[in-house]
């Protein structure tokens, strides 16, 4: 693992300790976009991982993307989540279930071009891989 790969996993790890800790009242942002902790169960493994993504609040719905940081391929999480759609979140204060789905054009390219808007970074990502960088819906089963 690169030393830049080794201090992502960390601060990752990190992130997502402080975020559900302190139930949601720190680290639930990043340059004031909101931040979702995904719980997955890893495919191969059937271990629950967490991962902090930056998400888009659509309605009920949590908007995020397997971006990678424009890597050739899916982020482990977006895998899992194929995988296995249903997991836990946390959203700000709330936490509970959820389904992750992968949304079908035209709906796809919508989200796509509000989650640009949203963080154009992804646009540069996109650029940096021949994939189609996945966006996935979140769904809570509860009061998100």
């Amino acid at each position: 693992m690169t030393p830049r790969r080794r201090l992502i996993v960390w601060f990752g790890r990190f992130h997502v300790w402080v975020y559900d800790r302190t139930d949601g009242r720190l680290m639930s942002q990043l340059r004031k976009k909101p931040m979702v902790i995904v719980w997955s169960t890893g495919r191969k493994s059937g271990v629950t991982r967490s991962t902090a993504l930056l998400s888009m609040k659509r309605g009920n719905e949590i908007v995020v993307v397997a971006s990678f940081y424009g890597n050739d391929g899916h982020p482990a999480w977006f895998l899992n989540l194929q995988a296995n759609p249903e997991c836990e979140v946390r959203f700000g204060r709330f936490r509970g279930p959820a389904v992750a789905s992968v949304p079908d054009e035209p709906l796809r390219s919508e989200l796509w071009a509000e989650l640009v808007e949203h963080w154009p970074a992804y646009a540069q990502y996109q650029e940096s891989t021949s994939r189609v960088i996945p966006v996935v819906v979140l769904t809570p089963l509860g009061e998100g």
